[in-house]
């Protein structure tokens, strides 16, 4: 996958730490963060990553499950945890900006 906006050497940096040091298979991640790439491409970012930015980008949106915002958003708080490892400035979004996600409740019709 290639990416192309102003993080784009800090995102293949972070998905080869995580392949290497993890060894997890990230696809979901790696489409999140192709998706956030693009992101900061249409909205002219610089290299930092920004409260601003990063709250944007996690605004839930339209015919989207909060489940789904949510695997977003974990995405995006590890990726600020390992620029902030690397040594780079980066907003980390705060653990209580989780979504609840609705309990289904069913009705049994009798």
């Amino acid at each position: 996958m290639k990416f192309n906006g102003p993080f784009k050497e800090d995102i293949n940096n972070y998905i080869d730490y995580r392949i290497n040091i993890k060894h997890q298979k990230l696809s979901t991640v790696k489409s999140e963060l192709k998706q956030f790439d693009e992101y900061t491409l249409n909205i002219k970012a610089n290299n930092e990553l920004t409260n601003e930015i990063v709250e944007n980008w996690l605004t839930l949106r339209k015919n989207e499950n909060p489940k789904t915002l949510n695997k977003r958003l974990y995405t995006m708080r590890v990726f600020a945890k390992y620029l902030n490892m690397i040594g780079k400035q980066a907003f980390i979004i705060s653990t209580n900006y989780y979504l609840k996600e609705a309990k289904f409740v069913p009705h049994i019709y009798t």
